[in-house]
C-alpha cells in the first residue's frame, strides 16, 4: 500500500486523506458516492461530514448506529494505513431528512522512535605476531 507524503501530520491533512476515504467508503457500501464529502479540523479534533440526496433510502444517514461505528472504524483503518497516523472515534451524529452523516475524530500524535548512532570505542591493536 503506497503511504502518502501527509505534510507533518497536520489535522487538516488528515481530515483531508480521512474524507476521501469516507467517500470511497461510501461509494463501495452504497454503490454510488455521496454527494459531498467534507472535513473540518481544529487542532487535533477532525470533523468530516458527508451529504447524500435527503430521505434517499440506504443511506448513511438511515444507517444504525452500529454501521456508522463500522464506517467509523474503516475511515480510520484506511488513515493509518494511507499515512501511518492514529484516529480515536469521536461521537456520530446522522440526520436522514437532511441527507447529513456526521462523524467526529480525535487525532492522536504518533511518537516516533528516535535512534542514536553511537560510534563504538576503538578497539585495542593486537599487534602482529
Amino acid at each position: 500500500m503506497t503511504q502518502l507524503g501527509v505534510s507533518g501530520s497536520r489535522p487538516e491533512d488528515l481530515g483531508s486523506v480521512a474524507a476521501r476515504a469516507l467517500g470511497a467508503i461510501y461509494t463501495a457500501l452504497y454503490g454510488r458516492a455521496p454527494q459531498a464529502t467534507q472535513a473540518w479540523a481544529d487542532g487535533d479534533a477532525i470533523l468530516l461530514v458527508v451529504r447524500t440526496r435527503a430521505g434517499m433510502a440506504g443511506d448513511a444517514s438511515e444507517s444504525p448506529v452500529s454501521l456508522l461505528e463500522a464506517i467509523q472504524r474503516m475511515v480510520i483503518a484506511s488513515v493509518y494505513g494511507h499515512t501511518g497516523e492514529t484516529l480515536r472515534p469521536g461521537g456520530r451524529s446522522a440526520d436522514a431528512g437532511r441527507g447529513l452523516t456526521v462523524l467526529a475524530f480525535e487525532h492522536v500524535p504518533t511518537k516516533r522512535a528516535s535512534i542514536t548512532l553511537v560510534s563504538s570505542p576503538p578497539q585495542a591493536s593486537l599487534g602482529t605476531l
